[in-house]
């Protein structure tokens, strides 16, 4: 089967193979906040490493800043500390560090796009579910654990699996999914629908585009796909072994 675009950006950046095992990716890009980054600084501390890469790594605080009067101190103790530590870690190794009222401060998967560091074709992880969203602009991205964000400000590597590719068919309403599982491929039958504004999916899913995009229309159409999870063994392509 001919590499994907997915196959070949993946391909170009793994450093090392794992037989049977996970491959070690080499990361371009390393979105930090304050939230997800004290304690993975914190074992670079006690282990006496650096940042390998601080030119790779952007720190920007997002998760516990107010939206108005960030000239003033951030109330709830937690939030500050956590703030601070950002900016004193950032300070420590060299980092990129965009705090409360800074020109550049804002949510941490917007300023990438916004300011250059998210391109096409480059890897990128950050501590926050919502890393995949870097995805849009030809980006493979994802989120991490702590102790995956500590490997990646020490190694600028992480280990990690190949993700299964799927390929999703639309044909008017009727679409079929199709995925890898188990050393099997499997073909599962589903329905596109479009979604109604008052319908709560839609109305969530607006919301958290519009998040990312200010200037997203307000009468944009919303798909959805049902998928037939019933569908049976003998229905999957190539079926499956008892």
């Amino acid at each position: 089967m001919d590499k994907t675009l997915f196959d070949k950006v993946w391909d170009s950046h793994v450093v090392r193979s794992i037989e049977n095992g996970p491959d070690v990716l080499f990361i371009d890009r390393h979105m930090v906040h304050e939230v997800t980054s004290p304690v993975a600084f914190l074992g670079l501390k006690k282990r006496k490493v650096n940042v390998l890469y601080p030119e790779r790594t952007f720190a920007t605080a997002d998760h516990n800043t107010p939206t108005i009067n960030q000239h003033l101190p951030v109330s709830d103790p937690l939030s500050s500390k956590q703030l601070k530590a950002l900016e004193n870690n950032a300070k420590d190794h060299g980092i990129s560090y965009w705090g409360l009222g800074h020109k550049k401060n804002g949510i941490v998967h917007v300023v990438g796009p916004e300011y250059g560091i998210t391109q096409p074709g480059a890897t990128i992880v950050c501590g926050d579910s919502h890393t995949s969203t870097h995805g849009a602009f030809g980006a493979i991205a994802f989120g991490i654990g702590t102790s995956e964000v500590e490997m990646v400000l020490s190694t600028q590597c992480i280990i990690q699996p190949k993700p299964k590719k799927m390929r999703i068919t639309i044909k008017s309403r009727v679409c079929s999914l199709v995925f890898d599982a188990y050393n099997h491929n499997f073909k599962l039958s589903c329905e596109v629908e479009l979604l109604r504004k008052e319908d709560p999916l839609y109305q969530a899913t607006w919301w958290h585009n519009s998040l990312f995009n200010a200037n997203l229309h307000p009468d944009t159409l919303i798909l959805a796909f049902n998928v037939n999870w019933s569908s049976s063994l003998d229905e999957t392509i190539g079926g499956a072994d008892e």
